[in-house]
């Protein structure tokens, strides 16, 4: 991280100066809107994560 530091100041790309405006503001609440559920989207994920059925007793262990 060091060497990308100072790369990006060696190139002129590194601007440390505080950024404009207030100079302090707090993280907007959902900024992309209210989180939805797709079960479409989750079904994958739950065929892939659940363990293999029916499972016999021995091998539990």
């Amino acid at each position: 991280m060091a060497a990308g530091v100072l790369l990006a100041v060696v190139t002129g790309l590194g601007a440390f100066a505080p950024a404009p405006g207030s100079g302090f503001s707090l993280p907007a609440l959902l900024p992309y809107g209210t989180p939805r559920f797709d079960v479409l989207a989750a079904l994958p994920l739950l065929v892939f994560s659940s363990p293999p059925w029916p499972r016999s007793p021995a091998r539990l262990c």
